[in-house]
Formats: structure tokens, C-alpha cells, sequence
């Protein structure tokens, strides 16, 4: 008695179909995913210029209790044995998409300072400027208005609680 088999075939690979299926969906998750992994770059980058600003108020009240005096900008923080900032901040004033400035038009003195931290390029690296002061208070700007590179002092400033007359130290 002879027995015959059926022959079968068995595709074990993935169909051009299936696989652009495959492609469509990946995409579409992609595409769904992006603009929420650009706020999140956003925000880390404003959080980061609000503790880069609290680490310079430092760097200017420990340079203040050695010279008795606020430094005039930001390369001065590298005289002092160890330095205060890094080489390539003091050079550059830049950090994770955000520029950091002297307030020019109230120059530091002996009792008072102002740093800005404003986006290089607003709704892509951050779309908040951000100042601190001696007192060590993180404000806001609330104005949208305005063109802060230029002059940083046309904005409405609130403070991180955003509430006009609250303050709220970081």
C-alpha cells in the first residue's frame, strides 16, 4: 500500500502588502508622536535655562563675596581660582538653545544684577524668556510682544508663579 502526501507550500516571509501595511502604521505613529517629542525638547530647555540662570546668580554672589562687586560679564567668572563657569559659556553665553545676557542698559554694580535667558530661535529651542535678579527670583516674561533679543527690557516681566504681584523664588 503506497500512501501519497499532499504537498503543501508554506510562505513563512512577509507579503509586499503586509508590509507596507506594516510601513503605513510605523509612520502614522511617527508622525502622531513628533510635535509632542518638540514640547519636550522645549520645556527641558527652559527648564534648563532656569537653572542655569540660578547657577550664574550664584556664580555672581560667590564672585561678589571675593571682590566685593558683581562682576561685568559673564568671561570674568573665569578669573576666579577654581572658575565659576565653564570655558565655552563664557565665551559663547549660550546653553541647550538658549542665550544668556547682562542686563547692558543697568550695568552690574556693586548691589544689584540682572541675567537674561532668552530662545535662539522662539518655538523651536523655547518660547519663554526667562530673567533672575540678586534676589535670586526667576521672572517670566509675559508679553509676547516684543523682540527680547534686541532689547529684553520691553517686556512685560511676571514672575514664574504667574501672578503680576507674586513672587516666587526657584
Amino acid at each position: 500500500m503506497i500512501k501519497r502526501f499532499k504537498k503543501t507550500t508554506s510562505y513563512l516571509g512577509l507579503s509586499l502588502i503586509g508590509l507596507l501595511v506594516t510601513t503605513a502604521i510605523i509612520s502614522g505613529l511617527v508622525a502622531l508622536s513628533m510635535p509632542n517629542i518638540l514640547q519636550l525638547r522645549m520645556k527641558a530647555n527652559e527648564a534648563w535655562a532656569i537653572s542655569t540662570l540660578m547657577k550664574l546668580a550664584s556664580a555672581f554672589d560667590t564672585y561678589r563675596a571675593i571682590h566685593n562687586t558683581y562682576p561685568p560679564d559673564f568671561a570674568t567668572l573665569r578669573t576666579v581660582d577654581p572658575p565659576l563657569i565653564d570655558e565655552q559659556f563664557a565665551a559663547t553665553a549660550e546653553k541647550e538653545g538658549y542665550k544668556f545676557m547682562i542686563d547692558t542698559n543697568d550695568p552690574p554694580s556693586r548691589h544689584a544684577f540682572k541675567i537674561y535667558a532668552g530662545p535662539l530661535e522662539k518655538g523651536v529651542t523655547g518660547n519663554h524668556w526667562y530673567k533672575i535678579d540678586e534676589s535670586g527670583t526667576v521672572y517670566v516674561a509675559t508679553n509676547e510682544d516684543y523682540d527680547a533679543i534686541t532689547n529684553p527690557l520691553q517686556a512685560g516681566w511676571g514672575n514664574m508663579g504667574g501672578g503680576i504681584n507674586q513672587e516666587r523664588s526657584l
